[in-house]
């Protein structure tokens, strides 16, 4: 076997209980127990799966203070069984199992609706995010804790608060991605995608300039801490930085390659700072 798992990604208690563990109303959970038992390797074992997770309920959300997944495949069932029976010898060490609710539906539904796009109490949210070296994602983390502890006071006050997850990339890197919710009014966008009838039903914030400024200015500054240590970004440009990366020598030359392939400046100007 070239690994035991499909893919694993862990969590903080905070984001369990808020963007990952919330699914809003009966229609949004009987979506997920339809894919559950669509995605069955029959329906006897779908519907052990769907007793199983509502036996469970939210506890396996409110489990500790992290929690990690793990997604397992074989090319039969007696061989993904081998591999949990591995993992399970190699974790139990390191904490006890709980019920594979949240595996289950992400596996399952692997676009959940658009309800997230709020916070779990109706908040204004945004994810930040940075792939470490694996040498690296300790050390950041405790930074990062640090950080968040020096603005606690000010965050409390201003209904600012943070949740955390992490996965592998590859056998190279970690992602160590970043929530940041405050209580705001909704953008056009919620409105348009989200529709009148859903947030009816949601909790609404007043506009909180005071609150947004913050959070921005949080978020830049958890932005350059991960830039300290040498985290890569999935997008460059605008809320991470890419210029101010290069080298003279590296930016010369990129300004070079734009202007050989796009001497008017058509594509995207401005991208990137150039």
């Amino acid at each position: 076997m070239a690994r035991l798992d499909d893919s694993h990604f862990g969590l903080d208690l905070a984001l369990s209980q808020g963007q990952i563990g919330r699914q809003e109303g009966m229609g949004a959970r009987l979506k997920i127990a339809a894919e559950v038992m669509r995605k069955a390797p029959d329906k006897m074992k779908g519907l052990a799966q769907l007793v199983r997770m509502a036996l469970a309920g939210e506890n396996p959300m409110r489990a500790g203070a992290y929690m990690c997944h793990f997604i397992i495949e074989g090319f039969d069932a007696d061989e993904a069984a081998h591999k949990a029976r591995i993992l399970r010898r190699m974790l139990a060490r390191h904490g006890r199992e709980i019920a594979n609710s949240i595996p289950t539906f992400v596996h399952s539904v692997p676009f959940a609706p658009l309800f997230n796009v709020l916070g779990p109490g109706g908040e204004r949210w945004v994810p930040i995010h940075g792939v470490l070296a694996h040498d690296q994602a300790v050390p950041f983390d405790a930074a990062f804790k640090n950080l968040i502890a020096g603005r606690k006071a000010e965050m409390d006050r201003l209904g600012v608060w943070t949740g955390t997850m992490f996965s592998p990339v590859g056998a190279t890197g970690f992602l160590y991605e970043v929530a940041l919710y405050w209580p705001d009014d909704r953008t056009a966008y919620h409105r348009t995608v989200l529709g009148a009838e859903y947030l009816s039903q949601q909790p609404q914030f007043p506009a909180n300039a005071e609150s947004r400024a913050y959070a921005d200015d949080l978020k830049q500054a958890i932005v350059a801490l991960m830039q300290e240590y040498g985290a890569g970004h999935f997008q460059l440009g605008r809320a991470y930085p890419y210029r101010q990366r290069l080298s003279p020598q590296a930016l010369s030359l990129l300004g070079a390659v734009k202007r050989e392939l796009d001497p008017k400046g058509l594509m995207n100007p401005g991208a990137l700072g150039l």
